[in-house]
């Protein structure tokens, strides 16, 4: 195989090379710089205090390079608690200390980094839209145009930020390919490194300096004679596990001008020399796991001219101890980790859970539990790490602030890149930027009242929103402003469904006196917001009005200083109050993008999705210390505290694919293609946190991963890392009797955190549990659940009313379980909001719509309505599908009100319909119960009841207690006609109504004290079952089926009903005599007399 030989570029004469500069000043001027190497960050701290005394000038400053601001507080404390006070330090990261001298020496250098990512991402957006791009007679750029082919701005922003990120990977690893490219010789054999070569001439043509170029004029300065003056002192590095070489020339070379101390935090000596004849399966793990910045270390170790230790050899009887010991290389006999195994079962723990709420859980009571048992150890003692911040940090929040009682919650802080707290106003900002693209969904507008300021600004309470959004919901509001808004998004003029027909519909209502069916000027007027509910109405009509307003303009593709106008405004208008404040983040955030657009000559117009996408990024990247060493639990990303030595350090997500992690580039990137030591490799980068986190535990140390499915409960594999780990504790304590020792470390949590295990007096220790509510759980699910109330309550004088009404008893019999709550108790649950609709429906009307609008057509018509004003006022109702779909319906429901009118009429026989009231004393061993009521339906010789659906058991009771109570006030029709839409059914005369009274009676002085085990549907499925068949497993099987319902059929039982539910939690009472007494007792003298006309 012939390898060709690697082409050395032409190098411009009067130029100077990399490596020509790296050699200046050699001989002369020696490097100065120190290595100082340790394996606990006490030791290396107190050599870092004792090379670094308080500084004789208070207003002197010495630079102390950090990783990351948890370092950076770390030392400060330290320092303080050492010499009473911190003063004289900075504590800058080593890119921005790196530009900082730069600035220093290298003149007309710009204060801002142009070549940084922000900043080159504007350019390349800028470069897309050049004739040099976009010319198809350029084929290196065809994979551009082709990506770029159907003009999305977002596509053009988020290829410009890979490639930027690209870009910035090959200024820190591949300088000598960017000035290969500008000296016009990029290697065109490799694939896209053609057209990157074009785009960065492109980009850096009129002479900017990026970081390559500011590295090679600060070299040629560094030969001056007066560079040694515009440098600092002295420069420490504490800490920095890892430094490009980019960046460690660098330093090197200004060792030659001031001295420069490196404190690194190494597991051992010689920590990165393999031992290749011992075959050891620990060493490999940790030369493994350490390998990540290996090449930065023996660098220094190398340029060196004075080295120092401060190890100090790990000591302890514990698991962790015995780690620690050999990560260092002290390697204890396996007898000894066999005994470690069986006595501690503390200092190293793994979880394995079902997922990451359980993670949480699971973690929640382990750090209740140390903080229980070692009163060393306060909350400030622990930090919680996680690779994936972004997507815990809500779980976090979840199971930490909703823990009960108080005295048992774990006080907390997130500390993660980005916004660890969730601030309202911005995320209301992002919601009402995305309403366009949710074309004004009622859901979507109606969510933004959740701000308190946007409330503040027009005025609105918060239970404001509820009545706003019943009003709209029953006015028919869906999405779209109005009809031009719809014609805008290439659909039918129609208004229907509209924010405007709604509030039309509002405002007339409000104006107008009560008519039914009258309409104005094509307006169904609907009256809902009475008295003070106009002057809410008007203020919510305000706040949509200056919605629309406000995001009108930003239909239209803009400017990054156009936007930047455009959303300060939105922000000055929309929101208000103490709340509003943290919007001054927004526009801070803002001015920076249009300031980098505006210094990068990009003009690119953008749309508000690729606006939004931008700025919401840009939001995410800024991190904060706030939070570090605050007295709580502090849970990070795996960078923020790295290095920092916690008493207990948990590492929870260590799930198998999550962590480690892999690479993420794009497929043009070419140090994929050509890789070099010292890459960027995601992978070594986590093995070597979490070594560190390792080291970093002085006593206790956790994982977590999910480990089973939920579904199934099937086995998951950890994270390799956790295998290894493992791995190398079998391989120090492996026996015969026992091949893997190190399961004693792991537990396999149970799916529910309620579960019995946790709970157990004399059970596994290792399974344990804080939380007082899933111990009563537990409890109640080993009984098999308990009723809501275990006696009857006493009686109550004066709860039923003198005399009773019909009326009661009827809603009695409907739910009694809901009369015992209301009535008894005074417990009213809210309102079931349901999920806001925001579409019309096309598909036609819901099974419970329908009914509805045949109900309200019925009634109108035997209220002598024409059907010609019916049928107008439900089109302009928004009850009806828009177009032909409404017509298609309107015409169903006609017919189906049409038939049920000619059965009704029929039944009638010309007879008029009245009302009759009437009352009848009975007497129970309580006393005589005086009921008094009015019975609609009435006709000479019948009841009459229709219903525009089936007759369910509910209907049937309902019209025999009309018809039983007219018999048993001696005002009784021979029959009770019953008519669905399915069919007919009869009552005939009862043989004894007062008895039947007497039963209901009965069942309603009991519902005031106890709730009753009565369920119309449930109850009725039992007694016709158990009438016809006579046995009494199959009536409960029918009875189950009515109580839990059809979820495939979408037929709701009983069991759903949240007053039944709450009195009787699961269907153990079906079960009961008591329950098959009471649905026999009521519904066999039904039965009785109930017949099915054909």
């Amino acid at each position: 195989m012939m390898v060709r030989p690697r082409r050395r570029p032409c190098i411009p004469k009067g130029s100077v090379r990399i490596k020509d500069l790296l050699s200046l000043n050699t001989v002369e001027m020696p490097v100065n710089l120190t290595v100082i190497a340790g394996n606990r960050l006490e030791t290396l701290v107190d050599t870092f205090l004792r090379d670094t005394p308080p500084p004789a000038d208070p207003f002197a400053k010495r630079l102390v390079v950090v990783q990351n601001r948890g370092m950076e507080r770390h030392l400060r404390m330290e320092m303080a608690r050492r010499h009473g006070v911190c003063c004289g330090m900075e504590f800058p990261f080593p890119v921005t200390l790196a530009y900082r001298l730069f600035s220093r020496l290298v003149p007309d250098l710009p204060k801002e980094d142009d070549s940084s990512q922000a900043a080159m991402t504007w350019r390349i957006l800028a470069a897309l839209e050049t004739p040099a791009v976009r010319d198809p007679s350029v084929a290196a750029f065809e994979p551009v145009r082709r990506y770029l082919g159907d003009g999305s701005p977002l596509k053009a922003w988020q290829l410009a930020r890979e490639i930027a990120r690209t870009f910035d990977r090959y200024l820190i690893f591949r300088p000598d390919m960017v000035q290969a490219w500008e000296d016009g010789h990029p290697d065109n054999t490799v694939p896209h490194e053609a057209w990157q070569a074009l785009l960065w001439q492109v980009i850096w043509r009129e002479g900017n300096c990026h970081r390559v170029r500011a590295r090679e004029r600060f070299f040629q300065s560094l030969a001056g004679n007066e560079a040694a003056k515009a440098l600092p002192e002295t420069i420490a590095f504490f800490a920095v596990a890892s430094l490009p070489r980019f960046y460690t020339d660098i330093f090197t070379e200004i060792a030659r001008h001031v001295p420069i101390t490196f404190y690194l935090l190494e597991p051992a000596p010689s920590a990165d020399l393999p031992d290749e004849a011992s075959g050891d399966t620990s060493r490999e793990t940790s030369l493994a796991w350490n390998e990540a910045g290996a090449n930065y270390r023996a660098r220094l170790v190398a340029s060196a001219t004075h080295r120092e230790t401060c190890y100090s050899p790990p000591t302890g009887d514990r698991i962790l101890d015995l780690l620690h010991q050999d990560l260092f290389g002290t390697v204890a006999p396996s007898d000894k980790w066999r005994e470690a195994l069986r006595s501690d079962a503390h200092s190293v723990q793994v979880h394995c859970c079902h997922g990451p709420v359980r993670e949480l859980e699971v973690l929640q009571d382990v750090l209740l539990d140390i903080l229980q048992r070692r009163p060393d150890i306060d909350p400030r003692d622990i930090v919680v790490m996680m690779p994936d911040p972004a997507s815990r940090s809500g779980y976090v929040r979840a199971v930490f602030e909703s823990a009960t009682p108080r005295d048992r919650r774990v006080p907390f802080r997130i500390v993660a890149p980005g916004r660890s707290e969730p601030e309202p106003v911005i995320e209301t900002l992002f919601r009402l930027l995305a309403i366009p693209l949710e074309r004004f969904s009622l859901a979507s507008v109606l969510s933004l009242l959740e701000c308190e300021a946007i409330r503040a600004r027009f005025g609105l309470a918060a239970r404001d929103r509820t009545l706003v959004s019943d009003w709209f919901t029953e006015a028919g509001a869906r999405w779209a402003i109005d009809a031009a808004h719809k014609t805008e998004l290439g659909l039918p003029s129609l208004d229907d469904f509209t924010w405007s027909s709604a509030a039309a519909r509002l405002i007339l209502g409000h104006a107008l006196p009560e008519d039914g069916h009258r309409l104005c000027q094509g307006v169904a007027p609907l009256e809902m917001a009475e008295g003070t509910g106009a002057a809410i109405l008007g203020r919510f009509l305000e706040f949509f009005s200056t919605l629309v307003a406000v995001l009108a303009p930003l239909d239209e593709p803009a400017s990054m200083t156009q936007w930047h106008i455009r959303l300060c405004s939105l922000l000055e208008n929309m929101f208000a109050g103490p709340e509003a404040e943290s919007g001054q983040l927004v526009e801070q955030t803002l001015a920076a993008m249009a300031y980098e657009a505006e210094r990068a000559g990009c003009a690119t117009r953008l749309d508000l999705q690729t606006v939004t996408e931008a700025l919401r990024e840009r939001l995410d990247e800024g991190g904060s210390s706030t939070g570090l060493f605050s007295g709580a639990v502090t849970f990070s990303d795996m960078q923020a505290l790295r290095g920092v030595p916690f008493k207990v350090v948990a590492v929870i997500g260590l799930d198998d694919g999550a962590f480690p992690g892999r690479n993420r580039r794009p497929g043009f990137d070419l140090m994929q293609a050509r890789p070099q030591p010292g890459d960027p490799e995601q992978r070594a980068d986590d093995r070597r946190l979490l070594l560190e986190a390792i080291l970093s535990a002085r006593e206790i140390f956790i994982m977590t991963y999910r480990g089973r499915t939920q579904e199934e409960n099937a086995a998951l594999p950890p994270s390799v890392a956790i295998s290894e780990l493992l791995d190398c504790i079998d391989s120090r304590s492996r026996s015969a009797d026992e091949p893997r020792p190190s399961e004693r470390l792991l537990r396999i949590h149970r799916l529910q955190s309620f579960h019995s295990d946790y709970f157990r007096p004399h059970g596994d220790p290792r399974f344990f549990s804080y939380s007082s509510e899933n111990c009563q759980c537990a409890r109640e699910r080993g009984k098999g659940g308990t009723p809501f109330v275990t006696a009857a309550l006493d009686e109550r004088p004066g709860l039923l009313p003198a005399p009773l009404g019909l009326d009661l008893l009827r809603r009695f019999l409907e739910n009694p379980c809901r009369f015992f709550l209301e009535n008894r108790l005074g417990v009213r649950f809210p309102k079931d909001g349901g999920t806001l609709e925001t579409t019309e429906p096309l598909d036609g009307l819901n099974r419970l719509e329908r009914y509805l609008c045949c109900q309200d057509v019925l009634n109108d018509l035997f209220a002598g309505t024409p059907i010609q004003d019916i049928s107008a006022h439900l089109q302009r109702a928004n009850r009806l599908p828009p177009g032909a779909p409404g017509l298609f319906t309107l015409h169903d429901i006609q017919d189906t009100t049409h038939g049920l009118m000619e059965c009704v009429n029929a039944a009638c026989d010309g007879m008029a319909i009245t009302n009759l009231t009437a009352s009848t004393k009975v007497t129970l061993p309580s006393g005589p119960i005086l009921i008094k009521g009015s019975v609609q339906g009435v006709l000479p010789d019948r009841l009459l009841r229709w219903r525009p659906g089936t007759i369910r058991p509910r209907d049937q009771l309902s019209g025999w207690l009309d018809h039983v109570f007219l018999h048993a006030s001696a005002c009784g029709r021979p029959e009770t006609l019953l008519i669905g839409t399915k069919g007919q059914c009869r009552l005939t005369s009862p043989t004894d109504p007062e008895g039947v009274l007497k039963t209901l009676l009965a069942l309603l002085l009991r519902g005031t004290r106890e709730p009753v085990p009565f369920f119309p549907k449930t109850s009725e499925a039992f007694a016709k079952s158990y009438r016809e068949k006579k046995d009494t497993a199959v009536a409960l099987k029918k009875a189950e089926e009515a109580w839990y319902g059809n979820e495939y059929r979408h037929i709701e039982g009983d069991g759903a009903d949240r007053h039944f539910a709450k009195c009787f939690p699961d269907a153990t009472h079906l079960r009961q005599k008591e329950f098959q007494k009471i649905a026999c007792a009521v519904f066999d003298p039904l039965l009785n007399q109930l017949e099915k006309i054909e």
